[in-house]
This record gives structure tokens, C-alpha cells and sequence, in this order.
């Protein structure tokens, strides 16, 4: 059997029943004289309307005989990855941090407009929020010293979320989802991924997502409910500590700009945290992609030389892999920086607060602080948590290719393709970064 792949160029390629063609046979126009190795599958591909193409790969290797869906297509509503992300997506795009793919025709193009102008307005509410604060600092002459640090809090705190605001804007407008996903989609479930094991587990993803959503969710609904109590709630010490948190307003100014300010609050709250969020199950789900090529390796090692027929193969999905990092680094470098530059300031001042100046406050808001300084260590050490793991399991390959056996006579085009995967694995770390600058790994956060 024979099929032809038409992609989003229009480029042909070519699948052969009982071959496993090399990644670049796979991923560019038809070229002759294509090897064959020992790791077969079969492809049966059908195009469809959006100028993708569509189809079932069955594989039959030492991975186990199953049979996936395959697709690829420029349009990312058909992206596996981007559909089990789509519960978290859609939730951030509600409190305006990502705004979905539409098509660029006909309705499209009205729904287009109106997200990009409501995430537009999510940023200048978060900004506006901001200098609301910064602005009191001269404007409110009756706020008591000892409530100064809890004042430079929220002003750090507002200035991250309005900046989180800002970069998701930015990052939906210059497209670099859409070029992650279409990669990711592309070279990392393409027939060749699929015949390693390396298929998408959208059970396990999917439950990942909602675990991360209901956490989120959980959080902006708390940390709103328990402002909206202090500030309007029946204790009068509350309303008195939580006075800052409205100025230089206060509870006698007009319910249209008291709930614009709380308006901005709900912003920053989902602001803060579901940034964190995306950046956790991405470097979640490309470690367990890193895990599965691993272990696939592992088995087919253990084969002898017999085993290292596809080690192109595998050289070429854990290079994409790591390109689709790089990708993602692109993404999420700033956030990153942003959660660190300021979640580690936040955590001195709420640590002072709580038990040095714990003296000026209530229970309640004592509580409140603690829930604050609990949720800000949850967010710099998932963050660092994740993208320290994924970078060991990104490198782990590098026990496996060590334990090729040399007894045996290794041809040299293999003997080159390890080579150059060893060479890989001992480079330049695959991690995401602060800004392009420090990778996340563990020696960096353990240090």
C-alpha cells in the first residue's frame, strides 16, 4: 500500500506499507531510495477540507500492536495537543489571557475582533488597576505607616499580574501558540512518532488540564470571596484593615467604580495563577513524551545491534522534541521571569507580615496572608518543579545509548547516529529559561 500526504504547503509525501521511512522521507517532497528497517506500520491517508490531511496508522513493533488516528493540518482545532488543552484555554480566555483560533472568514472574523478587543480591555483594566494603587500612595494621605509593607505587596502583586496581562496579550497577537502547536503537531505525532510509542495520552493529559483548571478556578474564587468579605463583610476591624485594598476609594464611592475595582481584582487573580498553570502542563506532558522515547529506547537496547535499526528514528523524534521546548521557551521565558523576579520579593514581605507585623492584623486577615504566602511558594516551586523535571528527562536518554553493547560489530552509519545523539544529550541544556538566560534545571534551583 501506498499513500500520499498532502500538508498545509502542499508538499506530497510518501508512506510505504512495510517500510518506515526515515523522518525527513516523512516530513519533506518525495525522494527516491527511501530504507527500509524492521519497524513497520501502515498509513492510510485521506485529505481533508482545511488542506491537511487525515488518516489510521497501524504499528506493529515491540511497543505493543495498536492502532492511533492520524492528522495533521495547519488548522490547530485539529491538534490532539490543542484539543486536550482546550478546557484550560477556554478558561483563560474568559478572564481574557488567550484568545482562540478562529477561522479568518466570515463570522470568524467579528469573533476575532471582539476577543482581541476584550483581552485588550483585560490589560488596561489590569494596568489601570496598577496605577490605581501606585497613584493612592500620594493621594491617600490618611493610610497608616504600619500598613506600608502590606501596601508595597499588592503593589508588586498588581504590577505582575497587569505584566502576565500584557505578555499573554502579546504572545496570542505574535502567534507563537499557533507555531508550537502546528510543530508539535506535526513532527512530534507524525506517523514516525506514533511507531516509537510516542502518541499523545489524552486520558492522562486531560486529567492533568482539569486538575490544574479546578485549581485555578478554586483559587481566583477564593481569593475574590475572601477580599469581597473583608472589605464589605460585618466586621468592622476587616473593612478597616482592607481599606487599602479600595484605595483611594472607599465603601462611599460610586458602585460603578467600586466594581471596577473589584473588577481588576478577579483579572489579577486569574492573572497570576493560570499563566503558571499552561507553563506547568506543557513542560509536564513534553517531560512524559521525553520519558516514553526513553523507555522505548531502553527496550529496543536491550535487542543487541539487532535493536538499532531506527536509531535515526529515535535520534530525529527527541531532536524535535527538543525543538518543540525551544518552542515553548519562546512562550513562556518572560513568564517565567516575571513569576520569579516577583514571587520571591512577594514571599519576603508576606513572610514578614505573617511573623513579624502579624501584630497589626486580625485573625482573618492573618488567614488571608497565609493563603497568599501558601499559594505564592505553590507557584515558584511548580513552576521550577516541572521545568527541572522535564530537563532531567530530556537528558535521561543518555543512560540508555550507554548501554549499547560494542562486543558486536556496529555498522557505522549507527555508530554515527549515536554519536550524534550522545553529543545532544551532553549539550546545551533542553529547559525552559528565565528569559533566555538561566535554564530551570536542578543544579540551578539546588544550588
Amino acid at each position: 500500500m501506498m499513500a500520499y500526504i498532502l500538508g498545509d504547503d502542499m508538499d506530497m509525501f510518501k508512506i510505504t506499507r512495510g517500510q518506515n521511512n526515515n523522518r525527513n522521507n516523512m516530513i519533506s517532497p518525495i525522494r527516491e531510495n527511501s530504507v527500509a528497517n524492521e519497524n513497520p506500520f501502515s498509513v492510510t491517508v485521506t485529505k481533508i477540507d482545511n488542506g491537511g490531511s487525515k488518516g489510521r496508522v497501524d504499528i506493529e513493533n515491540g511497543f505493543g500492536d495498536n492502532t492511533v488516528e492520524y492528522t495533521y493540518t495547519s488548522d490547530l482545532e485539529t491538534s490532539t495537543f490543542y484539543k486536550t488543552l482546550k478546557p484550560l484555554l477556554l478558561s483563560m480566555s474568559f478572564f481574557g489571557l488567550y484568545q482562540c483560533s478562529l477561522k479568518k472568514d466570515g463570522l470568524g472574523n467579528a469573533k476575532r475582533y471582539f476577543c482581541t478587543l476584550y483581552s485588550m480591555f483585560v490589560v488596561l483594566l489590569g494596568w489601570a488597576n496598577f496605577a490605581r494603587y501606585v497613584a493612592s500612595f500620594w493621594l491617600d494621605k490618611d493610610t497608616n505607616e504600619e500598613y506600608h509593607v502590606a501596601a508595597i505587596v499588592s503593589t508588586v502583586w498588581l504590577f505582575q499580574c497587569a505584566a502576565n496581562g500584557t505578555v499573554c496579550f502579546y504572545l496570542c497577537m505574535s502567534a507563537k501558540y499557533s507555531v508550537f502547536f502546528q510543530h508539535f503537531q506535526r513532527y512530534c505525532q507524525s506517523p514516525t512518532s506514533f511507531s516509537l510509542g510516542l502518541n499523545v495520552d489524552t486520558r492522562w493529559l486531560r486529567k492533568i488540564v482539569l486538575v490544574f483548571v479546578m485549581i485555578c478556578l478554586g483559587f481566583v474564587t477564593s481569593n475574590v470571596a475572601c477580599l469581597l468579605f473583608l472589605i464589605y463583610g460585618p466586621l468592622e476591624s476587616s473593612r478597616n484593615e482592607t481599606a487599602i485594598f479600595l484605595t483611594p476609594f472607599d465603601l462611599s464611592s460610586h458602585i460603578a467604580v467600586q466594581l471596577t475595582v473589584i473588577a481588576g481584582y478577579v483579572v489579577a487573580s486569574a492573572s497570576w495563577v493560570f499563566p503558571i498553570a499552561i507553563t506547568c502542563v506543557v513542560s509536564m506532558q513534553l517531560g512524559r513524551q521525553f520519558t516514553k522515547l526513553t523507555e522505548n529506547l531502553s527496550r529496543q537496547v536491550k535487542n543487541g545491534t539487532q535493536g538499532l535499526n531506527n536509531m535515526e528514528d529515535f535520534r530525529t523524534e527527541h531532536q524535535h522534541l527538543s525543538n518543540s521546548v525551544r518552542l515553548a521557551d519562546s512562550i513562556f521565558a518572560f513568564l517565567i521571569l516575571l513569576a520569579v523576579a516577583s514571587n520571591l520579593p512577594l514571599a519576603c514581605f508576606l513572610l514578614f507580615q505573617l511573623v513579624v507585623a502579624n501584630h497589626q492584623f486580625s485573625i482573618l486577615m492573618s488567614i488571608m496572608v497565609g493563603f497568599w504566602l501558601l499559594i505564592n511558594f505553590l507557584n515558584i516551586g511548580m513552576i521550577s518543579w516541572s521545568s527541572a523535571v522535564m530537563h532531567e528527562k530530556a537528558h535521561n536518554a543518555e543512560h540508555s545509548l550507554h548501554d549499547i553493547p560494542l562486543r558486536s560489530r556496529i555498522e557505522n552509519h549507527k555508530m554515527l547516529q549515536i554519536t550524534l545523539f550522545i553529543s545532544r544529550l551532553n549539550g546545551a541544556p533542553i529547559a525552559f529559561t528565565i528569559w533566555k538566560l538561566v535554564p530551570l534545571t536542578k543544579p540551578f534551583i539546588l544550588r
